[in-house]
């Protein structure tokens, strides 16, 4: 009699049927009782039929949720709560759709490799918003490079000249490139361009260094990322000391440029004698020459390169020259712009060769003989002493500095 109690009451918790089916998805297992009073659970995987057994109810019940949700999910789909598909809608929504959730899934796992932890994604984030590319104004090279020559509107012919075709050059190499996508391999690849000389090349690469720079300066390039030169090495170029003037070449030079173009004098003076650079000679005035004190003096301003002022001295024949030069002149500039390449042609013209800046280096050279100490010539020349042992320290003949000093006395004759 109560064995007859106890399968009606489990067949009346089973339903009318006598079975109750859970389904998920295409899966459906059964669940029925049997005459030993074990509950029955039955389903299909993989074309077979398989059964097992639980003696309660609520445990057949339990074991067939978990065998359909496994079956389906080996079938490719998931079973999530509620909690879980907000969740997933959220990835979605970030990823831009669900079929961009894998990648972004991938690209986040490789950013907790490369950073270690998942707690670094917010510091990385942090420090690009500061240091990178989202800390700058986005331009492209063209608009950067406009910007930068903007610049060079007040600075000497030259130099702006030479600064436009060093960025026309870079805007060829990269049209329409953003700045900031622009790679240490773009850089390689335009200052190593094909049917470029060694020289060429390391101008280019400080060129391009320079405009860089400049572009960090203006907002445009990183704060704290390297700039696209770093690690490309130039090329070296054969040690060989600059070209300078013998005595006699000078000597020529005075004649004929007091004979055949004396407002150009001043140019080859202050070049050629007071060690000036061609910059500065341009951004030279009046109010540079102490001449109570025979000292000409280089603010940074007029330096412009390194930015470190400099006193230079002035020879004595040279003093009474430039007294009567400054009071007869009709402008506070002391020198043409067109001087360096006038007086090239005079040169050229009398057979005398033009080496690139070879007043300064010949007035450096031989104020070393002169005055025997390579840290007072770095001094006056605005260099640092290595580069006047390495480029300036040769040998030429006894008493040639003394003879190129003494030229000056031409000016006064």
């Amino acid at each position: 009699m109560g064995f007859l109690v106890f399968m009606a009451t489990r067949k009346n918790a089973l339903g009318k049927a006598g079975d109750l089916s859970v389904t998920y998805g295409a899966v459906v297992v059964r669940i029925y009782p049997r005459a030993d009073g074990q509950v029955a659970v039955s389903w299909r995987e993989d074309g077979v039929r398989k059964r097992t057994t639980r003696a309660t109810l609520e445990g057949a019940q339990e074991f067939a949720r978990k065998t359909a949700r496994a079956i389906d999910a080996a079938a490719g789909r998931r079973w999530m709560t509620p909690a879980q598909a907000e969740r997933m809608a959220w990835l979605e929504r970030i990823a831009g759709g669900a079929e961009e959730v894998p990648g972004l899934l991938h690209d986040l796992e490789r950013a907790v490799e490369v950073l270690g932890s998942p707690g670094r994604i917010f510091a990385a984030a942090d420090y690009f918003v500061s240091h990178g590319p989202a800390g700058v104004r986005a331009v492209s090279v063209h608009e950067a490079a406009r910007a930068v020559l903007a610049e060079y509107d007040h600075s000497p012919k030259v130099t702006r000249a030479t600064m436009r075709q060093a960025l026309n050059a870079l805007m060829d190499s990269l049209p329409d490139v953003p700045l900031t996508e622009v790679s240490r391999e773009m850089l390689s690849a335009h200052v190593h361009k094909a049917g470029l000389g060694k020289r060429s090349v390391r101008n280019r690469l400080a060129q391009a260094s320079t405009f860089f720079n400049r572009c960090r300066e203006l907002g445009f390039w990183p704060a704290g990322r390297l700039i696209p030169t770093a690690g490309i090495k130039p090329p070296k170029l054969p040690d060989k000391a600059p070209g300078i003037f013998t005595p006699a070449h000078g000597k020529v030079m005075l004649r004929k440029t007091m004979a055949d173009a004396p407002q150009y004098l001043t140019y080859l003076v202050t070049a050629g004698w007071l060690m000036c650079r061609p910059s500065e000679c341009l951004r030279l005035r009046w109010e540079n020459f102490d001449l109570d004190h025979a000292m000409l003096h280089l603010p940074a301003e007029v330096v412009g390169k390194t930015h470190r002022e400099r006193w230079v001295p002035i020879p004595a024949a040279l003093v009474p020259w430039l007294r009567i030069r400054r009071d007869v002149a009709a402008s506070e500039r002391v020198c043409l712009t067109t001087a360096r390449e006038k007086l090239s042609k005079v040169a050229r013209s009398h057979g005398i060769p033009w080496p690139k800046d070879v007043l300064r280096h010949s007035a450096i050279t031989y104020r070393l003989q002169v005055l025997g100490s390579i840290e007072e010539v770095a001094e006056e020349a605005g260099n640092s002493p290595s580069v006047i042992r390495s480029s300036y320290r040769r040998p030429i003949p006894p008493g040639w500095g003394k003879q190129w000093f003494d030229l000056l006395e031409l000016l006064t004759e």
